[in-house]
């Protein structure tokens, strides 16, 4: 072998290994990069949180202002006479009643030796109550019922006249005001509706 052949061998080998050099080095700076791109998509899936269950609307608020206030009794008097609107109601114990004057003259109170030295037609032991005399529109007077029975109440100016109301407390429990009515004037004894009736229908309304 001749000096160009030798020389031709040795450069062709150098080039070969230059080459091999090259390569692995290229394998290397992949293996990397593919390294880094995955810890850094890992990293960004562990920092994404979704969305808080807070932000989603509730429906546990209350659906009208009435639901709020608690149920009404309206006081009128119209075309159709005086009278207590509903006149029979329904409530759980510990409900307040709002009674509220929508038209004329009127008050509320409850049949009790205290009021008036009516007769007592409440449950023994339930607290009376009685309102002032209302003359204005929306005038609002408030009771909160907290014994279980029947509780039969009258406006003063107009009870001779029949306008008369009663509220059932969770269940009657054989009080007083499930008997008859023979102690109030005769308009209130008819306008009286029956227990029964109101525990079935939950809800009487007047006249």
């Amino acid at each position: 072998m001749n000096e160009n052949q030798s020389s031709r061998r040795r450069f062709v080998v150098s080039v070969g290994t230059a080459a091999l050099v090259g390569l692995a080095g290229c394998g290397a700076q992949q293996g990397e990069s593919a390294q880094t791109s995955t810890q850094q998509t890992t990293t960004q899936t562990e920092t994404t949180t979704p969305t808080e269950a807070a932000d989603t609307p509730t429906t546990t608020q209350k659906s009208s202002k009435s639901d709020a206030d608690g149920p009404v009794v309206e006081m009128k008097t119209d075309n159709e006479g005086s009278y207590f609107d509903p006149k029979g109601l329904v409530v759980e114990p510990g409900t307040t009643v709002r009674f509220v004057n929508i038209s004329g003259t009127h008050s509320t109170a409850a049949y009790h030796p205290d009021n008036d030295d009516g007769p007592l037609r409440i449950p023994d032991g339930a607290d009376p109550w009685k309102s002032k005399l209302f003359t204005d529109t929306d005038a609002v007077f408030e009771h909160t019922f907290e014994t279980e029975g029947v509780y039969d109440f009258y406006c003063a100016p107009h009870e001779m006249l029949g306008m008369v109301g009663r509220i059932v407390v969770g269940e009657p429990q054989g009080g007083p005001a499930t008997e008859s009515p023979t102690d109030i004037p005769p308009a209130a004894q008819e306008s009286l509706p029956a227990v029964e009736t109101i525990v079935s229908e939950q809800r009487v309304s007047g006249p």
